[in-house]
This record gives structure tokens, C-alpha cells and sequence, in this order.
């Protein structure tokens, strides 16, 4: 046909293909707008589910404070101060959530869209409930399908980004967004990380500095998640962060980690994260960019309220499934050495199964398993197993464990049947094996141990060694252990252990280990110095000496009515303050 006349019919024709062509081209381009208005009506809901999480457990926290307000006024006062924590956190999530909003507006009154009119419900008004001062956490509610320039994207770039998108300007709304956005990160884990051990029962305000410290720095280039996860770690390192803490705090600043810069876009080198997300982007892709924003901040702070709640008032974690483990100690043992087996219960969510690294794991039934096989040298295997709680916060604790090798007539194991360090004042039983080769296999300090009394932080050092079958003394290796201070014991007055109900007819009190403890409870050894009692109507605490109260301490405490606290100086093997309550 190049060249020749067409025929009306040929022209016709090709007219129809050209018209059908436009019109499947507006088609894909209406069917992906369209896409975006779905995405961030959806994201608009998620967002919602996330504040309300939020708000359950806030006012878990609330039902504890009246709950526990009479009966145990120090549970109520931990209730307040984590609350207290939580309005801290939602005041930079506020900011967030209307500074968005803000944007939101400011792009649709600049693209020609009508945002000034509110009306819940109507499917041709764009703003069916504005934000609100009064419900400062919750996004305005959005109707993107009335919005008539959907494929409008000057005004969005303009106005988000200015002219370059690896240069976005300082005075635009994206570097302003950029910069909030980052410091909520940071706000959010520095405040859910710092906190005080001991609260005031009466204000719930934390006594003295904090206990726990975090200061976060700023983390936005990362070659790849494990490289992130690697950068928190080592910033977490270098803070006064409780590790029981750490899972959920690490979790947080990656969730809410962007990658700042990319190193090409659309053949633009160097490209910031904002010039990325909002270039020639239309104006309902800009909106549903900007509530996933939204989205991200309410679910931190979702994750922040729940682990807080989880501390008093909710279980962190759910178990459905019971199963038994069972070890053996020694793990290297010779001909004719007594064995002990050990066997407790464990519990475990089959549908929350845990993350085991450190190796090639299979998880199942709880448990993380990996095989391997031994080595030429003694070998070490560490990692980190963490699991979800109820709120989505992680759960993270680090594990190692080591396989002692014999690959010649020099190596033997030491190991401590019931614990992997000494404890001042507590009698250590020690055992030692080596292979059969050897004979009279000694240790340098006796068994049991018991590591003296302001040794704590110091290291022991067990050294072995045998006979060989020459009759030789040989040297078998060594191993340190560390001293630790003794457990704190529990207090119990007349058979009843803190928080139960009072036994007020008598005096007798006494320290002890529960089974709590590493190794056996008959091993603690305490003497009551003297106590100090304080009770509704006491104007002091009343204060005597010895194992017993004082009948005259004793009739005091009876005509009372209300809660009875105790705290007893000891010495022993632990030496100090224990305090307990009775209802």
C-alpha cells in the first residue's frame, strides 16, 4: 500500500483503528488512576485499623490504672507512666498525621479541585470529614473518585519537589515531609527506649535519671535490609538500651527507614527519596503516597502502645501448643561418668512460629533445628531467635552454644551441670570428664564452688588435668567463668509470698529462693536483720529487729485494714533490701 491511493473504505478503516487505539489508550490511563483511587481508599481503611489498635491498648492501660488504683497502687502507677509514654509519642504522631494532611489539601486546591466543602458520604464532595483538632490522630477521611484532575502531576512535583528531583528544594512540602518524617523515627524509638526503673506508686512519675537511655542517629543509606539490620544493631550498641527492648526498637527505625538517595532514576543520577516518589506523579498517585505515609506512622505507634500495654496489663504472648525438652549434662562424658537428664515443658503458638538466625534453621513446632556436622576445633554457634507478640512487636533474644571437640589425648570438656556462672555465696557443683585415655582426672578448685562474697564482675579460672597412661601429670585445658552477684530472694510472711493475701496471724518471715532460680533453691542460705512494715494509717513505717514480727508490731498490723507492705534487710548469700506486698 506504501505509495498507492487508498480507497474510501481503506480510509474509513484506518480512521476506526486510529479512534479505537485513543480510546483503549484513555482506557488504560482512566484503569490506572483509577487503580490508585482503590489503593489509597484502602490504604485510608488500614489506617483507621491502625488508630484503633493504637486506642485499644491505651485504654487497656486506662482500665488498669482503675482496676489496680486500691488494691495495688503499684501496678496503677506503672499504667500511668507508660500512658504517659504514649501521649509523648502521640503528640509527634499528630503532627505527622496533620502536617500530611495539609499537603494533601494544599496539592488539591492548587490542582483546581473543590476541598473546601465537607460532606460525609456524597459521591461527588472530596473531603468527607475534615482533620480535627479534637481527633488530632485520625487522617481526614477522602473521597479521591470525585477528584476531577486525577492525572494532574505539575502541581504535585511542583509543589512537593520543585524543579530537580535529585535536588528537591528546602522550602517546598517534601523536604519539610522528609525531615518530620525522620524525626518521628527517631522520637518514637528514643522515647519507647528511655524510661526509669522505679516509678512513684502515688504520681506514677518516674524517681531519678532514667534507666534506660536510647539516642538514635541517623540511618538513610543501606545497601540492603541485612546491611540495615546491621546499622541498627551497632547504633543500638552504643546506647543504654534494656534488651529486652531491643527486638521492638529495632523493628520500629527499619519500618520507618527509607532509603534516601538512588543512584539513577529515569537517567537522573543521585535522586533523593522524595523526587522518586512524587515525580510527574498524578495528582490521586501523590494522595495514596502520601496516606501510606499516614498509614506507616499510625502502625508504629500501634506497635509502641501495644508493647507498653504488654508490659502490665495484656500478655505479650499467645501459646496453644505444649512440648517436652529434654537435655543431657554432661554433653561429653567419658566410660563410667555420671549422666543427668534434665526435662521441662515448653510452649509455643503453632501459628506464630519464631525467626531463628545464626545458620540454616527449619522451624517447626517451635523450635528452630539445623544440622552440622563437627569440626577439627571446639566450635561456637550464636544468633538471635525472635517472635511476634500480640501488638506486632518483635521479641528478640540473642542465643550461643558450643561444642567442645576432642581431636587429641590433650582435650577434655568442663562443664557446670546446673549453671554457666558462679554466683557470690552459692556452692557450684563442678564436673569434669575426659577421654578414657586419662586417669585421676583433677580440677583446680574444689567441687562444689562457692565464689566469694564482692567478687561479682571478676572471672575464675577452672583448670584440669590427668594422668596419662605413662603415669604422667598432663594439663587437660582450662575454662573461665564469671561471678555474678546472687539472685535476689523472695519474702514470705507466715507461708504467704508477695502479692498474696495476708496471714496476719503471725509473725514469723522468712527469705527464700523459688524455683526461679538456676540451680537448686536449698542452696540459698539468708538471715532477716531487721524489717520495716508500713500500712494504711501508719504514719511511719514501724521497724524491729530479726526473723519475727513483734507481738506488739503484730497487733498493730491487725486492727489495720488494707494493703501491708514489708521490707527486710538481708545477709547471706544475698546481701541487701527485699521488699514485699500483701494484700
Amino acid at each position: 500500500m506504501a505509495g498507492g491511493k487508498e480507497t474510501p473504505r481503506q480510509k474509513m478503516i484506518g480512521m476506526m483503528y486510529l479512534v479505537l487505539t485513543a480510546l483503549l489508550a484513555l482506557n488504560v490511563s482512566k484503569s490506572i488512576l483509577d487503580a490508585f483511587v482503590a489503593i489509597e481508599e484502602n490504604t485510608q481503611k488500614s489506617a483507621i485499623v491502625q488508630l484503633d489498635r493504637g486506642n485499644i491498648f491505651v485504654s487497656d492501660l486506662n482500665a488498669g490504672i482503675l482496676q489496680n488504683k486500691k488494691e495495688n497502687p503499684g501496678k496503677a502507677a506503672k499504667c500511668q507512666y507508660y500512658l504517659d509514654l504514649i501521649a509523648k509519642i502521640d503528640v509527634e504522631t499528630a503532627n505527622m498525621i496533620k502536617f500530611i494532611d495539609e499537603i494533601k489539601i494544599d496539592i488539591m486546591k492548587k490542582s483546581g479541585e473543590a476541598v473546601d466543602t465537607e460532606k460525609n458520604q456524597d459521591k461527588e464532595t472530596i473531603v468527607w470529614k475534615k482533620y480535627s483538632a479534637s481527633d488530632k490522630l485520625r487522617p481526614a477521611r477522602l473521597n479521591l473518585m470525585a477528584v476531577q484532575a486525577k492525572d494532574q502531576y505539575d502541581v504535585p512535583m511542583h509543589e512537593i519537589i520543585g524543579e530537580e528531583i535529585n535536588n528537591p528544594a528546602a522550602d517546598k512540602m517534601g523536604m519539610k515531609l522528609w525531615k518530620m518524617y525522620n524525626g518521628y523515627r527517631a522520637s518514637i524509638v528514643e522515647t519507647l527506649g528511655t524510661y526509669h526503673d522505679k516509678i512513684d506508686s502515688v504520681s506514677g512519675k518516674g524517681i531519678g535519671a532514667p534507666k534506660w537511655v536510647v539516642k538514635t542517629s541517623p540511618i538513610n543509606k543501606f545497601v540492603d535490609n541485612k546491611d540495615l539490620d546491621k546499622q541498627v544493631n551497632s547504633m543500638l550498641d552504643k546506647t543504654q538500651c534494656n534488651k529486652e527492648d531491643r527486638g521492638v526498637l529495632k523493628q520500629l527505625y527499619m519500618e520507618l527507614t527509607k532509603q534516601e538517595r538512588f543512584e539513577e532514576v529515569n537517567d537522573v543520577k543521585n535522586v533523593h527519596w522524595i523526587g522518586k516518589t512524587f515525580d510527574h506523579s498524578p495528582l490521586v498517585a501523590a494522595l495514596a503516597s502520601l496516606t501510606a505515609m499516614q498509614l506507616e506512622v499510625l502502625n508504629a505507634r500501634a506497635t509502641a502502645a501495644g508493647y507498653l500495654a504488654g508490659k502490665v496489663v495484656t500478655a505479650e504472648f499467645s501459646f496453644n501448643k505444649l512440648i517436652a525438652l529434654a537435655t543431657a549434662t554432661p554433653s561429653v562424658a567419658s566410660p563410667g561418668d555420671p549422666i543427668e537428664i534434665s526435662v521441662v515443658m515448653g510452649a509455643y503458638d503453632s501459628d506464630n512460629q519464631p525467626t531463628v538466625t545464626g545458620g540454616s534453621f527449619t522451624v517447626a513446632n517451635g523450635m528452630g533445628v539445623m544440622k552440622t556436622t563437627a569440626g577439627s576445633a571446639d566450635m561456637t554457634f550464636s544468633g538471635t531467635i525472635a517472635i511476634k507478640s500480640r501488638s506486632g512487636a518483635v521479641k528478640e533474644e540473642k542465643w550461643e552454644t558450643k561444642v567442645g571437640v576432642l581431636t587429641s589425648e590433650k582435650e577434655a570438656s568442663i562443664e557446670t551441670p546446673e549453671m554457666q556462672v558462679f554466683y557470690e555465696g552459692i556452692p557450684i557443683e563442678l564436673k569434669a570428664s575426659a577421654t578414657g585415655m586419662y586417669k585421676n582426672v583433677r580440677m583446680s578448685v574444689p567441687s562444689p564452688y562457692t565464689a566469694a562474697a564482692g567478687s561479682a564482675g571478676s572471672t575464675v579460672t577452672v583448670s584440669l588435668s590427668g594422668t596419662d597412661s605413662k603415669g604422667s601429670s598432663v594439663s587437660l585445658g582450662s575454662k573461665k567463668f564469671t561471678v555474678k552477684k546472687a539472685p535476689k530472694p523472695e519474702l514470705v510472711w507466715n507461708g504467704v509470698t508477695t502479692g498474696g493475701k495476708a496471714n496476719k496471724n503471725g509473725g514469723g518471715l522468712m527469705c527464700r529462693y523459688d524455683n526461679n532460680v538456676p540451680f537448686s533453691p536449698s542452696k540459698g542460705k539468708f538471715q532477716i536483720v531487721n524489717y520495716a512494715i508500713t500500712f494504711p494509717g501508719a504514719k511511719t513505717p514501724i521497724e524491729g529487729a530479726g526473723t519475727s514480727i513483734s507481738a506488739a508490731h503484730q497487733a498493730l498490723i491487725k486492727g489495720a485494714s488494707g494493703a501491708v507492705a514489708i521490707q527486710v534487710r538481708v545477709t547471706g548469700s544475698y546481701n541487701g533490701l527485699v521488699d514485699a506486698f500483701f494484700k
